[in-house]
């Protein structure tokens, strides 16, 4: 009797554990018939009870009804994904043997219905397994019908396998759809999809060098967008502060998407500043670029983009490459209503006054800038920008009779002579060297206003040799004259050029032939002979050949006049 009841709690333990391992396995019979009233709770156990050897035989299964999408109903095929998805974030490793196994490409890709399910399940992948995207997996072309059907979340998956991009070999075919798909992610998230843009150039040296020309493009499609409705601002007027003190209106600009447009000329600016060589493929929209400088909010990112297209070398290369300077087919009207907005916020950025002087290049600014020339007088940000602008508009030999005509020029002539900045000697004495027509009246005229008097001044503060050879090239221009009828008073640059004979330097010499040349002037003549210039002569020679050349030259001189 005992041995019967041994026997018999043998065989139900035995049966018992034979239920408990069966219902612990996948009941494949089930899953395999989609009309099973048992179906979809056979397929929400099923993640829990998938072991590694049946991994393929799961996959497949399930897989097997979206190759008849037309007669798959959506509540199944959603929840075929979802267990998909509850595998994967159960254990890393199915991903892999899922990846591995090229199941991505049977996945409901095309079918707007599943789209939602089906990023839940790419963004699991893309967290834990990027190399899915590899092009040897041929996951991208399918990616192109969900960019369609949901942009910002295609753009959410690729921000995550941006995270380790170099972890995929070859990701190019599916970034790639950041520029063939661009006109979804442009309608539906500018921001983001120019922050990844600007991101990826940043982290990768190939992706900068092999997309940065077309990223860029891109951005700059983004502020031709139309702003959405809400979007529209009281600041997107044509408000500019040199509309507001002509009291002109002008016609307002198109509404802008302010915010975006912010965003955009900031990743302009930072791939430019990636790769500076980019530059040279970019074209400015100048049309776009003043519809954007309108709007007072703007201006600052509008001219920090300008600004990476300035020419460095500007003031010292005669023959600017700035594209700022290449206007061609650029309407006129344009060009004029850009410069002024950019003179009025030249007062207060030293930033808009580089742009002036890099378009200054260009005649049809520079003309502009003549006929309107208030901003001489006025001064930019400081007089050494003023006086840079003006000397790169003396370049233009058809206009420096106008320049030289403005009421404006004398009263620069004075602010640039009496500031304080050494440096605008230098640009000072460019713009004395290219006077055309210079004569007697307009001599008397810069003596008469106190500019001969405030560039002496000026001149005395210097140490350097630099800034006083400039100051003597300037100085060697007056002299060339007679005048006959009045003099203008240069007694002050008498003074200096014999307390320059004084101090041993490479500048002595020229400062002794140009008191030679203006010997045959009486006034400076009576001074030089009072100053007793020719014992000066005598005492700094005794040493110096060159010196005792010009002595011999200047007694020639005086005793002459």
């Amino acid at each position: 009797m005992a041995k019967k009841n041994s026997i018999k709690i043998i065989w139900h333990i035995f049966f018992s554990t034979k239920i408990f391992i069966i219902s612990k396995m996948i009941d494949f019979s089930i899953l395999k018939d989609i009309d099973n009233p048992s179906f979809i709770k056979e397929l929400k156990r099923s993640p829990k009870k998938l072991t590694s050897n049946q991994e393929r035989k799961y996959y497949s299964t399930l897989l097997s009804y979206f190759h008849d999408l037309p007669n798959l109903e959506e509540e199944k095929g959603n929840a075929i994904l979802l267990a998909l998805c509850h595998a994967f974030f159960k254990a890393d490793q199915r991903v892999s043997s899922f990846v591995k196994g090229r199941f991505m490409t049977k996945l409901p890709f095309s079918d707007g219905r599943f789209s939602e399910q089906l990023f839940d399940l790419l963004y699991i992948i893309a967290s834990k397994d990027p190399e899915a995207f590899d092009e040897n997996y041929d996951v991208a072309p399918l990616f192109r019908f969900l960019v369609r059907q949901n942009a910002p979340k295609c753009l959410v998956i690729l921000s995550i396998l941006t995270q380790r991009f170099a972890d995929i070999k070859s990701p190019w075919q599916t970034f790639d759809f950041l520029f063939k798909c661009s006109k979804y992610f442009i309608e539906s998230c500018p921001e983001n999809y120019i922050s990844l843009l600007v991101y990826l150039c940043r982290i990768d040296s190939g992706f900068l060098h092999g997309r940065g020309k077309f990223a860029l493009q891109k951005i700059f499609l983004t502020l031709q967008t139309p702003p959405n409705s809400h979007n529209d601002s009281p600041n997107s007027k044509n408000d500019s502060p040199k509309n507001k003190r002509r009291n002109s209106p002008k016609k307002e600009s198109s509404l802008v998407n302010e915010k975006l447009a912010k965003v955009a000329y900031t990743g302009i600016c930072k791939i430019l500043d990636f790769d500076p060589s980019l530059i040279e493929s970019f074209k400015i929209d100048f049309p776009l670029v003043l519809s954007h400088l309108r709007i007072t909010n703007l201006q600052p990112p509008v001219v920090s983009f300008l600004i990476q297209f300035i020419d460095p070398n500007t003031l010292s290369n005669e023959a600017s490459t700035s594209p700022l300077s290449n206007l061609e087919n650029v309407d006129d009207e344009v060009i004029y209503e850009i410069i002024d907005i950019l003179v009025e916020l030249a007062y207060e950025t030293s930033k808009a006054s580089y742009i002036l002087m890099n378009m200054a290049s260009n005649f049809i600014v520079a003309s502009y800038l003549v006929k309107n020339s208030d901003w001489m007088k006025e001064q930019l940000y400081s007089q050494y920008y003023t006086t840079c602008l003006l000397t790169i508009i003396f370049r233009h030999k058809k206009l420096r009779r106008s320049i030289m005509k403005s009421p404006n020029f004398i009263p620069f002539l004075k602010n640039a002579s009496d500031d304080q900045d050494q440096g605008t000697i230098s640009p000072l004495m460019v713009i004395f060297r290219r006077l055309d027509n210079i004569d007697e009246n307009f001599i008397l005229d810069l003596s008469d206003n106190g500019v001969l008097e405030s560039i002496v001044n000026k001149a005395e503060s210097f140490e350097e040799e630099g800034p006083i050879r400039c100051a003597l090239m300037i100085f060697n221009i007056f002299h060339r004259f007679d005048f006959e009828e009045e003099t203008p008073n240069f007694r002050p640059i008498c003074n200096y050029l014999i307390s320059l004979l004084s101090y041993e330097s490479s500048n002595r010499s020229i400062a002794g032939e140009m008191i030679v040349h203006y010997a045959h002037i009486p006034q400076c003549a009576a001074v030089f002979r009072k100053k007793k210039v020719a014992d000066m002569f005598s005492k700094y020679g005794r040493s110096d050949k060159n010196l005792q050349t010009i002595a011999r030259n200047f007694n020639r001189e005086i005793q002459r006049s």
